[in-house]
């Protein structure tokens, strides 16, 4: 699955593959999902490690390929 939401893909993947920028782009870096299922929304939230993920995502895309060339 393809998508640019990182909220739906901490709930819906096992895994978080994340790509580099441009028409050559590459796989930058991967997080495994470790949350059980069946998923909750409201469960996976009140995760502390939940932020973790997301905070790492965020940090890749605006931190480490926001301006890659």
């Amino acid at each position: 699955m393809i998508t640019h939401d990182i909220d739906e893909a901490l709930l819906l993947a096992d895994r978080l593959v994340m790509m580099t920028n441009g028409p050559a782009a590459e796989i930058g870096d991967v997080l495994h999902i470790p949350f059980p299922r069946p998923r909750n929304r409201t469960q996976v939230m009140e995760d502390p490690e939940y932020y973790n993920l997301r905070n790492q995502a965020l940090d890749f895309l605006y931190h480490r390929f926001a301006h890659a060339e």
